[in-house]
């Protein structure tokens, strides 16, 4: 994914870099630390559940290098491939949202936002739904969705230090977006513009203007 040395590479049994009440959790894995730091703190990349790890402890990797073949070891049911951030740390408590982290595709941008209570603290678990306006009638297109961060340990996810976000959508095509949300039974909308290269801000505060 980008250039850095590889600090870990094998597979997540003693060292345990998921949950610790999860042994292997992560199967095989590469850790990667990259050269430059995060507002004063060393930022690694994961790549988990690999069928083969190809590259060893101390290896100098540069983007493209093929580091591991995708696999579905330790906790996966399936085959895919894991990308993770941690900032600050390699245990699973210093996780990111890679979705912050990662260059938007050509033509897309990303959208990141808040939802918060009355008195300003984040809601865990809400569902975001995003409706991308498909027409210049504002025709209106389900286009998908996610829950803000958890409190669970199992999926949590820490707020970056500048967005302070809750949640956030990756490779979204350029357009307005309305962005709803339910909260005590109120449903609140804000439109969005995702331009190509860029990411969004949105923000809803329980109480505030529903739209």
């Amino acid at each position: 994914a980008a250039a850095g040395t590889v600090v870990f590479a094998g597979q997540d049994s003693g060292m345990r870099f998921g949950p610790a009440t999860i042994p292997n959790f992560y199967g095989n894995l590469v850790l990667v630390k990259l050269p430059n730091q995060y507002r004063g703190q060393d930022v690694y990349y994961i790549n988990g559940h690999l069928d083969q790890v190809l590259v060893r402890e101390g290896d100098q990797v540069k983007a493209g290098d093929p580091i591991g073949r995708v696999g579905m070891t330790g906790t996966a049911d399936g085959p895919h491939l894991h990308f993770e951030v941690k900032v600050g740390g390699t245990s699973y408590a210093h996780s990111r949202n890679p979705a912050l982290w990662l260059r938007h595709l050509p033509g897309t941008g990303g959208i990141v936002g808040r939802v918060t209570d009355s008195a300003g603290n984040k809601v865990p678990g809400v569902v975001v739904t995003l409706l991308k306006d498909i027409s210049a009638s504002d025709v209106l297109k389900y286009w998908g969705e996610t829950p803000t961060y958890t409190n669970d340990p199992l999926g949590k996810l820490n707020s970056d230090d500048d967005w302070n976000e809750n949640v956030a959508f990756g490779d979204l095509p350029v357009g307005n977006y309305d962005v709803r949300v339910v909260l005590a039974g109120q449903v609140y909308v804000r439109r969005v513009t995702v331009l190509d290269g860029q990411t969004a801000w949105f923000e809803i505060r329980e109480g505030s203007a529903r739209e």
